[in-house]
């Protein structure tokens, strides 16, 4: 009985960090990149991958490789919509990037020590940072990671050059939630080569108000007030 248990539940845990590695937009999606990924022989990752196919979880193109399927993505979009900061961070991240004219990006922490993008609006400009949404970046050396864990300058904002990509300067700054603590962060990602340190200290500033509002929007007292009151 517990031999059978156990068997069930490594089946669970190799099934799940399949499902983890095919929606990972950095992982390849053949089947030897799958498995390879997750650490199985090609043989168990195919009989899992065609029980997921079967079961609306992932798909197979004509070329042989795999993707999120439409139960995935139902589930992905469900979460998304009970997630508030999601939610009230659109009009902000549209505003961002038309004032910025460089890409908005809406991030929050996840496995103790990683970034995940979770929401993007892309720079109206020909040359833009695009494709994040579902990527992670280490915490560690990197914008957001600092604005996630509220190690800011006094302005209010962090940055970094060549943290995410060569070339491409990260700014970023925090998202508060109704108990005061940091659930989100905002950064704006931008060309080195139009990115000069007056433009950072723009884009800064823009973060932070539409961060302070964010945050007040998501029921964060905004210290300004508290005082002034």
């Amino acid at each position: 009985m517990l031999s059978r248990m156990a068997s069930s539940t490594r089946s669970v845990d190799r099934t799940l960090k399949l499902l983890t590695d095919l929606a990972d937009p950095d992982q390849g999606k053949s089947l030897s990149d799958l498995a390879r990924a997750s650490q199985l022989p090609p043989s168990t990752a195919l009989r899992l991958l065609a029980a997921l196919v079967d079961s609306g979880f992932a798909s197979r193109d004509v070329d042989g490789g795999y993707h999120p399927g439409h139960r995935l993505i139902q589930i992905g979009a469900a979460a998304l919509r009970e997630d508030s900061v999601h939610e009230h961070s659109g009009p902000h991240l549209m505003e961002i990037a038309h004032d910025t004219g460089e890409t908005a990006n809406l991030g929050i922490q996840i496995e103790g020590e990683r970034v995940l993008y979770l929401r993007q609006v892309a720079s109206p400009r020909l040359i833009q940072g695009v494709g994040w949404v579902g990527r992670s970046i280490p915490m560690t050396g990197t914008a957001m990671g600092a604005a996630l864990t509220g190690d800011v300058d006094a302005s209010g904002y962090a940055w970094t050059e060549g943290s995410v990509e060569p070339d491409v300067v990260a700014v970023a700054a925090p998202v508060r939630g109704a108990s005061g603590g940091i659930i989100a962060a905002l950064s704006v990602l931008a060309p080195s080569y139009r990115t000069d340190r007056a433009k950072i200290e723009e884009i800064g500033a823009c973060l932070v108000e539409h961060c302070r509002a964010l945050s007040e929007g998501l029921g964060a007292i905004d210290d300004r007030k508290a005082v002034a009151a």
